[in-house]
């Protein structure tokens, strides 16, 4: 892989992020017992990421109760040189739940239409769904073998993480 700069890096990632209508969110239960599931989602200026989900999801509870998760972006495989080499971006997310009346969701309602055209005009009138904010603590990008990156995106900072090589 090629050396690249910080400001490829947050490039790579910003585009890999924008090339993708859902994401993968890996969540526990009260007992501990993990959950992987995915949702269409946006993002904010700031890298902030919301889904809108039914509290019948399983993962409704989940995020309400712990307020943590971890989220995964990752590369399309019929995109990827290999599947061992997936681009993707992953980490740590703080995560709080919009209220029923939040003054913020028309907003992320307005996101979503603007994503993914009028269809997502639906999630406004169910009642029952709600917006879960995702707010990154850590985030890591892989860009291929040798290629992994901190990133920080209110910082505009990326970190190339020099790890010993994978051996034989």
């Amino acid at each position: 892989m090629k050396n690249i700069d910080e400001k490829e890096t947050l490039e790579a990632a910003k585009e890999l992020i924008d090339s993708l209508g859902s994401l993968v969110i890996s969540s526990v239960n009260q007992n501990g017992e993990p959950l992987a599931s995915y949702a269409p989602f946006v993002k904010d200026d700031e890298y902030n990421f919301y889904i809108c989900i039914s509290p019948v999801a399983l993962h409704f509870e989940n995020l309400q109760t712990s307020k943590i998760a971890s989220l995964l972006f990752i590369e399309d495989e019929s995109k990827s040189k290999t599947v061992f080499g997936r681009k993707r971006l992953y980490g740590s997310f703080e995560v709080e739940k919009f209220q029923e009346n939040d003054d913020r969701s028309g907003q992320i309602y307005e996101l979503f239409e603007v994503k993914f055209g009028s269809s997502a005009g639906f999630l406004t009138k169910l009642s029952d769904f709600r917006i879960f904010k995702f707010s990154p603590t850590q985030m890591s990008l892989v860009l291929g073998f040798g290629a992994a990156f901190s990133i920080d995106f209110k910082e505009q900072l990326s970190t190339h993480k020099r790890l010993k090589g994978h051996g034989k």
